[in-house]
């Protein structure tokens, strides 16, 4: 088999996600992360292995907040400036699509989620009432156009079935994370605006609905393999966990190993996914 360097493929993913010790320098190398990496989390999550932007701008060093104390941080202002950057130039839209997280992913595999997230097997486990909330907000949406947060809740309000704010706040997260609205701007007296995903973003929504499922998760697990290099299987399974099956993920992961895009690697530690193409011969 060929030479299987794991100490070296962790080295070069701390590298190219910007953790050892390189912090990313400006917009352009901001660009260039999220080229490569494709999707990464605003903030370090504790449970998965995702690339994350804050820790990428901080170089990997400790002491980065968590998302909570986030906005009093030196690096926050760098933050804001290269997500307003990207924002700008179109490249990378924001959604909690990831267990919910604040995800930053670049536009061509927001097609991938779109088609994911369209069809989910996985169970809705909303209430009752959730999902009237839910069907109220986009129908005012659908009917007003673009909406602020705001506007939203006055105009709940004015018809007398007002929805509380931490009520409000968990819907639009719901419906943001089902890419069935997205937000298009943002202002500090109105909040955020939403808009629905199929209207505010209407070529990426066709474009999904010609993809079939199992090239959509193909993509997207292939270009998290192809930033990460090398995983244990399980961890891979836990990054998509909410967006396809732990059976869709393995058979996905099988297509890759069968068409060469990926490798399965055994050593005394145990089995890894290599997110680059190994001769394994004998």
């Amino acid at each position: 088999m060929a030479e299987f360097d794991l100490a070296k493929l962790r080295r070069e993913r701390l590298r190219r996600w910007h953790l050892a010790g390189n912090p990313i320098a400006g917009v352009g190398e901001a660009i260039a992360f999220f080229r490569h990496t494709g999707f990464c989390l605003s903030h370090r999550s504790r449970t998965f292995l995702t690339p994350s932007l804050i820790e990428a701008i901080a170089g990997g060093k400790h002491g980065v907040p968590a998302y909570a104390d986030a906005s009093g941080h030196p690096l926050y202002r760098r933050y804001v400036e290269i997500r307003r950057e990207h924002e700008v130039r179109k490249l990378v839209l924001e959604a909690p699509l990831l267990h919910r997280r604040h995800t930053h992913v670049m536009r061509d595999l927001i097609i991938d989620f779109a088609r994911l997230l369209a069809d989910s097997p996985l169970p809705d486990r909303r209430t009752p009432e959730s999902k009237l909330a839910a069907r109220r907000v986009l129908g005012a949406v659908a009917d007003r156009g673009p909406l602020s947060k705001r506007a939203l809740r006055l105009r709940f309000a004015r018809g007398g079935a007002a929805l509380r704010p931490p009520v409000l706040d968990r819907v639009l997260l719901d419906l943001e994370s089902r890419l069935q609205l997205c937000t298009i701007d943002y202002n500090e007296k109105e909040g955020a605006f939403y808009d629905l995903f199929a209207r505010a973003e209407r070529s990426l929504a066709v474009r999904a609905a010609h993809r079939s499922r199992e090239t959509g998760l193909d993509h997207l697990v292939g270009r998290y393999l192809s930033s990460a290099l090398v995983v244990e299987p399980g961890r891979v399974r836990e990054v998509f966990r909410g967006i396809a099956s732990t059976e869709e993920v393995r058979t996905s992961l099988d297509r890759l190993i069968a068409s060469e895009q990926i490798s399965l690697v055994r050593t005394p530690e145990g089995a890894w996914l290599v997110g680059i193409a190994l001769d394994t011969r004998r």
